[in-house]
């Protein structure tokens, strides 16, 4: 049995089918493939806070309240250390009965291959970098401030899909919402269609461009305000990342702690030959800092000349077959638990 959950599912629906079938032999299999964070969010009820519980607990309580063994509850979860922060919860929490399985399953990167147009780069690019961005997030504002107070604004295509912000240098408080043409935020066009879907426009920005400036949804790890669940590390890929795979483009990754040697993990290949990618293994409170003074350093020609080499036209080569296959494999996966 499959029950596929969002960051807007309502628990106490799977308690309820936890109970329904709590007198069969057969295992349960929980998808949340289409989140990576260690906390679940508030239902409309508000019965379920953030701040408050995990996701692992509120999946613990439910199978409590259902009287469903954990052991044949199966977690299918888009965070990349799903086994290991599983590992974690139970070392600290010592449950009874633990989950029979926990490992990790993204559902974002087939949509991406589902929905993503392949582009080819003809010509040298007019601008730098893509720098595009939907949802408000810290990280995100200190990165637009120090590529405006750097003078780099002209040389990257940037969005910003909404109109509220923390902290965004006032240059911007009358340029946002800024998308492509053709891609929109809530209660404009883009919310007419599938949100992994390239618009002609933003095909464009990636061929009048040489690499991406990713800013992943967690740069701090999701817990790092709780001391008391300093075990449950995340690590989490959404479209921004598997797009620049499939793009064959290269990218600085604004992200987790140690995201690039997550990547190679998976199979794919980064690009020390363009960029210094120590920031990696660098604490939350560096690592930003050491991606962003990187593009003080660039002109359009010079980086276009290096990434036409054969060995960077091979990584890129190299990371959309890749991405290809673990697609299929992510697909494959979801079809043995349907």
């Amino acid at each position: 049995m499959l029950i596929s959950t969002t960051a807007d599912y309502d628990l106490d629906s799977l308690h309820t089918r936890l109970h329904a079938v709590r007198n069969y032999t057969i295992d349960v299999h929980v998808s949340h493939a289409f989140e990576g964070g260690v906390f679940f969010s508030m239902d409309p009820d508000k019965k379920w806070v953030k701040e408050q519980i995990t996701f692992i607990d509120a999946l613990h309580e439910q199978c409590a309240k259902a009287d469903f063994s954990p052991a044949r509850l199966h977690l299918h979860w888009g965070n990349l250390n799903a086994t290991e922060l599983y590992h974690n919860w139970c070392t600290v929490n010592n449950p009874i009965e633990q989950f029979g399985s926990v490992g990790c399953l993204n559902m974002l990167l087939p949509q991406v291959v589902k929905h993503t147009a392949f582009i080819e780069h003809n010509s040298t690019p007019n601008k730098l970098f893509t720098y595009l961005n939907s949802a408000q997030r810290k990280h995100r504002e200190d990165a637009l401030n120090y590529i405006y107070e750097n003078d780099l604004l002209d040389m990257c295509e940037w969005t910003w899909f909404n109109d509220w912000h923390y902290n965004l240098n006032e240059h911007f408080h009358s340029l946002i919402p800024k998308s492509a043409e053709g891609l929109e935020w809530k209660g404009k066009p883009v919310a007419d269609v599938d949100a992994f879907a390239m618009s002609p426009e933003l095909i464009d920005m990636h061929t009048n461009t040489c690499f991406d400036l990713i800013a992943e949804t967690f740069y701090h790890h999701d817990v790092h305000h709780y001391s008391n669940l300093a075990h449950m590390n995340t690590v989490y890929f959404t479209e921004k990342t598997w797009r620049a795979l499939i793009l064959k483009r290269p990218f600085l990754l604004i992200g987790n702690k140690d995201s690039l040697t997550q990547l190679k993990a998976l199979g794919f290949k980064t690009f020390p030959m363009l960029f210094d990618e120590s920031y990696d293994m660098l604490d939350d409170d560096k690592r930003l800092g050491h991606v962003l003074a990187q593009l003080n350093g660039f002109s359009v020609e010079s980086m276009f000349a290096k990434i036409n080499t054969a060995e960077v036209q091979d990584i890129l080569e190299h990371n959309l077959q890749q991405a290809l296959k673990l697609s299929q494999k992510m697909v494959d996966i979801d079809s043995k638990m349907s």
